[in-house]
């Protein structure tokens, strides 16, 4: 007959304990990505930009703008500004949205439909086929009507 003891386990405690580790071990290892090449092309992606002052500020328009200084490497698609009584405006609100064409470079927007005595917050964007980024929040006070 055969008599087992607590030695003569196949699976004792350590060796699954042991087990497991090694089996993290060599999936940590062939999931740790190896050495990128000195030649991949690593670039921003995003454009970059800043906001242009305010200028000719009525009771309901203003002028204002930006400046596209890096395309992000792929184009921009679109610029213009936003602008909100809140700040950091975005496009998400394509009410209070210019379009002032693409490229990069100066770019000049006309702001109409404001409301009288009210501050508003506006920021140039830009957009490339990455994604959307902004220039500074610079903030208005329409005049009275």
């Amino acid at each position: 007959t055969y008599i087992r003891t607590k030695q003569s386990k196949i699976f004792t405690k350590k060796r699954i304990l042991l087990i497991n580790a090694s089996v993290f071990i060599v999936l940590m290892t062939l999931m740790t990505p190896g050495c990128i090449e000195e030649d991949y092309p690593v670039r921003l992606v995003f454009p970059e930009l800043t906001t242009a002052a305010a200028s000719n500020i009525t009771a309901s328009s203003a002028t204002s703008g930006g400046e596209i200084t890096y395309d992000g490497g792929i184009g921009i698609t679109a610029r213009g500004v936003c602008w909100s009584v809140y700040a950091n405006p975005s496009i998400a609100f394509p009410d209070s949205t210019t379009a002032d064409g693409t490229g990069i470079g100066q770019f000049s927007s006309n702001i109409d439909g404001l409301l009288a005595n009210k501050t508003y917050h506006i920021r140039a964007y830009a957009t490339n086929p990455e994604g959307t980024a902004y220039g500074q929040d610079i903030t208005i006070v329409t005049s009275e009507p």
